[in-house]
């Protein structure tokens, strides 16, 4: 198991979750990314080019891991999201059309699942479409993942 995840910063596991799950997709053409917040996540997914899909990677929230003493922190149960967004027009260099939102958000899922760091893989915790700040659908899903996690107290 990989410990380099252990007593680190929330946005330096989204960068490495990010890094890590750009590897396992590198067969479906997405980019990916990390957001500071919430918000930011919603623009940059919102704010798409024609022809992309993106994958952004951000700390949704999280909550102390009680059942478990860690030597010097805590242990936390955080939720990450990854926001799935596929725009119109998408297409490979084959002349293939590229699979929408729904299929890249099943190859993030059993991609990020597979992540191996300190405390176990990140444990999938649903998907649902994904609305911008006024409410509107926009053309993805949101993927959640539980991600233990400590840190220095």
């Amino acid at each position: 198991m990989e410990d380099e995840l252990l007593n680190e910063a929330p946005e330096v596991m989204l960068d490495e979750l990010a890094h890590r799950l750009k590897k396992a997709l590198e067969t479906v053409r997405v980019d990916v990314a990390t957001a500071p917040d919430p918000r930011t996540a919603l623009e940059l997914l919102g704010a798409g080019v024609e022809g992309k899909a993106v994958a952004v990677l951000f700390y949704e929230s999280d909550s102390p891991d009680e059942d478990v003493d860690v030597d010097g922190g805590c242990l936390v149960n955080a939720m990450v999201t990854v926001g799935v967004v596929s725009h119109p027009g998408m297409r490979i260099d084959r002349g293939k059309v590229v699979k929408g939102a729904l299929a890249i958000a099943n190859k993030v899922r059993a991609a990020m699942t597979k992540i191996e760091i300190k405390f176990g893989n990140p444990k999938y915790a649903g998907m649902r479409p994904i609305r911008n700040a006024e409410g509107s659908l926009l053309g993805g899903y949101a993927v959640s993942f539980t991600v233990k996690t400590a840190y220095d107290e």
